[in-house]
């Protein structure tokens, strides 16, 4: 039997020969149809198990299929398609500390990923950044970790190195695969208080708990890191309100692009239309920017603290990329923080943005960072939206009702 091949047609038929391989070859050609059924329409019954196909795959996938009938007889298959978002391959998973109000998330990537990083924040706590700078010969990575507890949650990032470790990810060496885990943390001490810190079980557990994107409401707000994270810190801590994780999605040219956020940042989170949305709350119930417009107070520095605050992100995106624009695109990424924080990237702050490209596709640059910028400021604009009240600090979602009785 000839190769069929998988295309854009949802189904196409091909002919049963007497002299068939028990083995037929489909080919993806990077078009997200993740999932394949075969059927003949002698018997109308199918011929193989759904097939799961790796879009990225530039090669023939090889399915095995048992064929009884007359030659002639019409062999159909259907393709499934899945969402554009998760043909990306990228999978993004939680864990929160089960008593105290900290937390981590992880970004898994296709193989292949190419990453770059813009820190442009004077206060980060991070790992392996380093080896993301352009001038690095190694473009890989195979997971970005966002963590609570400051530098010591840096220890989530061994529980993700034990779960790539274990499936054989990593970047080849004479030894062993050694899998190539980013990570950058947030100050959320002001709710966890310190008395407890994400670790490599919890590292691990989100691993665990990854799911392809997109990531639903559900798994944003107080979630994973943005578990113990606030904004409006300007005024301190006694006028910040609950930040937290967000996710938006972007497509244009069959092209995906994503941001994860957290947000846990100095500055208020402001609307579309540069209004506050989150943030210093003044005495009266309204807004501080309104009576203090330069977001500063002689006493900010006493309260705020450098180095305790952040907004992390990460652009995701299923177009092809060289190590120098996957660098680009994260400095892009940072527009999008100062569209929807003010003030943002202040001393205070270790704002931090990495870029994640699968390269399943070709698409234009210019397109990918420009909805890069939106994904960013809507990412950030959901973590907030998104966010309950917890451990007396406000948040936009309404706190559960108390139960009655």
């Amino acid at each position: 039997m000839a190769p069929a091949v998988i295309g854009r047609d949802r189904s196409r038929p091909a002919l049963a020969s007497k002299h068939a391989s028990p083995h037929s070859a489909f080919t993806s050609h990077g078009w997200p149809a993740l999932r394949v059924q075969i059927r003949s329409s002698a018997s109308g019954v199918n011929v193989c198990p759904v097939v799961e196909i790796d879009p990225r795959q530039r090669r023939n996938v090889v399915v095995p299929i048992r064929i009884a009938g007359a030659a002639g007889d019409r062999i159909t298959f259907r393709v499934m398609t899945a969402t554009v978002a998760a043909s990306a391959g990228f999978r993004v998973g939680h864990a929160r500390h089960p008593r105290q109000l900290t937390g981590c998330s992880v970004i898994l990537c296709p193989e292949g990923t190419v990453a770059g990083v813009d820190v442009r924040g004077p206060a980060p706590g991070s790992r392996e950044t380093a080896l993301l700078a352009v001038d690095k010969p190694i473009a890989r990575l195979d997971a970005l970790l966002f963590t609570g507890g400051s530098a010591f949650g840096l220890a989530a990032a061994d529980g993700v190195m034990r779960y790539l470790a274990e499936r054989g990810h990593g970047h080849p060496t004479r030894v062993k695969p050694i899998p190539l885990v980013a990570a950058s943390v947030i100050y959320d001490l002001l709710l966890s208080e310190g008395a407890a810190y994400p670790d490599a079980e919890l590292g691990y557990a989100a691993c665990t708990a990854a799911r392809a994107l997109p990531l639903p409401a559900a798994a944003q707000g107080n979630a994973g890191a943005g578990t113990g994270a606030s904004v409006g810190k300007w005024g301190g801590p006694d006028t910040m309100m609950k930040g937290g994780v967000g996710y938006a999605e972007r497509n244009a040219a069959g092209a995906l692009v994503a941001a994860v956020a957290v947000v846990n940042s100095v500055g208020d989170v402001l609307d579309e239309g540069g209004r506050e949305l989150a943030g210093a709350r003044a005495a009266d119930g309204g807004w501080l920017a309104r009576h203090t417009a330069e977001r500063w107070l002689p006493r900010q520095s006493l309260v705020v603290g450098t180095g305790t605050n952040t907004t992390l992100v990460a652009v995701l995106t299923d177009a092809a990329m060289s190590k120098p624009e996957a660098g680009r695109l994260a400095q892009r990424a940072h527009d999008g923080i100062a569209r929807a924080v003010l003030p943002a990237h202040t001393t205070n702050d270790g704002d931090t943005a990495y870029a994640l490209a699968a390269g399943i596709r070709e698409a234009p640059f210019e397109l990918i960072a420009t909805l890069a910028v939106e994904c960013v400021s809507a990412a950030i604009r959901n973590a907030v939206l998104h966010a309950a009240p917890v451990g007396g600090v406000p948040g936009l979602v309404a706190a559960p009702a108390a139960a009655s009785g």
